[in-house]
């Protein structure tokens, strides 16, 4: 899969306005921005399953409430979650796996020992 870039996310702002007419509210163009970055990072029908409205009524990111505050909420999270994914996707996952073998029985106790905390 293709990392997305910045100039990928501008490409995609510059094709939104277009699509739309001409200018685009800030906050529009950001949730638009977001569904797309997670369309790419974990496809379409995810994103329609569980950003669009087709996933049941309590889904943690369903952005269709009818209560104002809900919307916000949840287009908040779509926003936060798209932001994280598109930071993380140039993580390699064999480096965090190479870290988590690093930590030594006795470290790995002393971390059980403050969550429990």
């Amino acid at each position: 899969m293709k990392h997305l870039s910045t100039t990928d996310l501008k490409a995609f702002i510059k094709d939104f306005q277009h699509y739309m007419g001409g200018p685009v509210s800030d906050i529009a163009q950001l949730y638009a921005l977001s569904a797309e970055v997670l369309s790419h990072l974990v496809g379409k029908a995810w994103v329609q399953d569980n950003v669009f409205g087709l996933a049941p009524i309590d889904s943690f990111l369903r952005s269709n409430s009818d209560i104002t505050e809900d919307k916000f909420k949840h287009s908040d999270r779509v926003v936060s979650l798209a932001e994280m994914l598109f930071h993380f996707q140039g993580i390699d996952p064999k480096w965090s796996c190479d870290a988590n073998r690093k930590v030594s029985s006795r470290d790995q106790s002393k971390i059980e020992l403050q969550n429990d905390r």
